[in-house]
């Protein structure tokens, strides 16, 4: 059985909703540790965070990523149990499979097999991993990034195994999240996005007295949030509405501009996919938004994102083997 098969049931089998990692973090820890990392666990509130690095000298290449998972929903729509990870008709089903435990078991297997050959590298390679990407994000990711900036910790440059992939595995890599409200040439239009809408007490003959909604805006790194909440009171207040809003901001966008590290992936995914990728935006958030910033090139490569916080998420065995090869090539590329 492939290694990265093997490694991504084990994580799968640990019923990791979030905030709770559910243990995948120790038993990516005990791997790392074998191989010669410094495991650091850091506990931010009810949030468990993993930051494991080899080597002190820089370039810093950071393999990311999150053990949380959402809710599995009705347990009954699956087709086997959502945390008892099943093979069938050449798929892994599991809730995470996809988002993204595949991805970091393909990350821990992919640097092991680079140590085995390569025991010293030109740089350092580390691991950043959360169980608060999910969730609301305030005690993962962008916690750690906080603890690195105090020890002038810095990162060069940051993948993270989120699932990229669109159509076909290999043809996305994404180096920027969120929207735009001008429409850049790297982003799409700003969307703006109703989730609830609740009203009226359910009786027929009552005029409701108010409304409360939940909204959300997706935007690029050409307008800020208080911009756009800027906007939104202007737009209220113009037709004399009374209102209270109450802003829950989830991290800026990012955009990392095509470079090395975006180019050497591109490359390497070509070389074992026969696919040449191309650069996205698109999706939600994702923790690349808390790395980013500090100058990070960050890019994220992973495996299709078809079936993810769906009922019966799944990811292609065939591909599991291939993406840890994606990760292998990019270590040699940028720390050999």
């Amino acid at each position: 059985m492939s290694a990265v098969l093997e490694l991504t049931k084990e994580l799968i089998a640990c019923p990791s909703i979030t905030p709770n990692d559910a243990g995948c973090q120790q038993i990516i820890a005990a791997r790392l540790s074998k191989i010669g990392f410094k495991v650091e666990h850091l506990r931010f509130g009810q949030v468990d965070n993993l930051w494991a690095r080899l080597g002190t000298e820089s370039p810093l290449l950071v393999f990311a990523g999150h053990t949380d998972v959402v809710p599995p929903g009705p347990k009954e729509q699956w087709h086997s149990d959502p945390f008892t990870p099943v093979i069938k008709d050449g798929f892994l089903y599991g809730r995470g499979a996809a988002d993204m435990k595949s991805g970091l078991a393909a990350m821990v297997v992919a640097t092991e097999r680079f140590l085995e050959t390569k025991p010293k590298s030109c740089g350092s390679l580390a691991f950043l991993i959360t169980s608060d990407e999910e969730g609301p994000s305030v005690d993962g990711t962008v916690k750690v990034m906080e603890m690195l900036a105090r020890r002038a910790e810095k990162i060069d440059w940051c993948v993270l195994g989120e699932p990229s992939s669109l159509e076909i595995f290999g043809d996305t890599i994404r180096h920027g999240r969120r929207g735009s409200l001008t429409g850049s040439k790297q982003f799409s239009p700003t969307s703006f996005q109703i989730s609830n809408f609740n009203s009226g007490t359910g009786a027929g003959n009552i005029i409701p007295g108010h409304a409360d909604i939940r909204f959300n805006f997706r935007y690029s790194n050409s307008v800020t949030a208080t911009e756009l909440q800027e906007r939104v009171h202007k737009t209220l207040d113009r037709h004399k509405l009374r209102y209270k809003i109450e802003w829950r901001p989830m991290g800026e966008p990012f955009l990392t501009p095509a470079g090395l590290l975006s180019s050497t992936v591109q490359e390497v995914v070509k070389m074992h996919t026969g696919i040449a990728p191309r650069l996205d935006t698109g999706g939600g958030t994702s923790d690349g938004r808390f790395i980013a910033p500090t100058g990070a090139q960050v890019v994220e490569f992973g495996p299709l994102n078809t079936s993810i916080h769906k009922i019966d998420e799944c990811v292609v065995i065939d591909e599991l083997e291939p993406l840890a090869r994606v990760y292998l090539g990019i270590i040699n590329e940028l720390l050999c």
